[in-house]
């Protein structure tokens, strides 16, 4: 898989789906495929890999997620011809692909801050995602992380909503979705709000992402400003959010912190 990238991975950016060649989407599902890295052992998959990309004339950005009643489900971004305006494609058991588009413009497929593909516990599967906007006077588009709900396995979609918006317009991106046991929606996401440097923020939602509340920024200091965010929670319901952190001396590295109280 391929992107062409116009910018540097730091930035908000628009990113365009590879034209040429013509790419197919492979997931090892069922006996006998092996995957070898260098120096490492293989590692054996059970059963030969499927081409679930005939749908679309080329891929990118692909996500993966197991229901809980265990049902495999792959998605992936393409857009015609190549060009931006990417649309979200679902599989689920191998059943036909669907389509998701959003009415706000086409869908961000870059690899680093790619969608994010989450069951819930009731089986609702949800999609999180940026779309790009462009801004005259800005070289670089506003970027708005939406969230699209399926409750039939990806075969058809509620209408996406906004995760996150205020009214300070930014570039949300680098972005993270979680569900929890108790039916909580999180959502991370790096910003640089109103010029300012940028930082990592989150929001919940407790009604299947209709509602959110207000955004958190998690940490006073800067958040380096090209790399993911990541979230997790444990059995007693502690919610765990790691970030790539811009420590005192212009340090880089890795951080993690912990909540209690949602």
């Amino acid at each position: 898989m391929s992107t062409h990238i116009d910018r540097s991975p730091g930035d908000s950016r628009r990113s365009r789906v590879a034209t040429s060649p013509v790419l197919s989407l492979l997931v090892a599902l069922a006996a006998g495929v092996g995957v070898a890295c260098a120096k490492a052992p293989a590692v054996a998959f059970d059963g030969a890999a499927n081409d679930l990309g005939a749908s679309t004339s080329v891929g990118a950005a692909p996500m993966f997620a197991i229901s809980p009643a265990g049902a495999r489900t792959v998605a992936w971004i393409s857009a015609p011809e190549g060009g931006t305006d990417g649309r979200l494609y679902v599989s689920t058991e191998q059943a036909p692909t669907s389509e998701l588009r959003d009415s706000l413009g086409g869908i961000e497929p870059h690899g680093e801050s790619p969608p994010k593909l989450e069951y819930a516990p009731d089986g609702t599967l949800y999609a999180l995602y940026a779309v790009g906007r462009e801004e005259a006077g800005r070289r670089f588009p506003f970027t708005t992380l939406r969230l699209a709900a399926s409750r039939d396995g990806g075969r058809s979609w509620d209408a996406p909503r906004t995760v996150g918006g205020d009214s300070v317009p930014g570039s949300r991106n680098f972005h993270a979705l979680h569900a929890a046991a108790d039916g909580s929606l999180y959502v991370a996401w790096l910003e640089a709000k109103g010029g300012r440097k940028s930082a990592t923020f989150l929001t919940r939602s407790t009604d299947g992402g209709v509602t959110w509340t207000p955004s958190v920024r998690v940490d006073a200091s800067e958040s380096c400003p090209c790399c993911r965010t990541a979230i997790a929670t444990s059995a007693d319901g502690a919610l765990y959010l790691s970030w790539r952190s811009v420590l005192p001396g212009g340090i880089r590295d890795i951080v993690v912190a912990a909540s209690h109280d949602h």
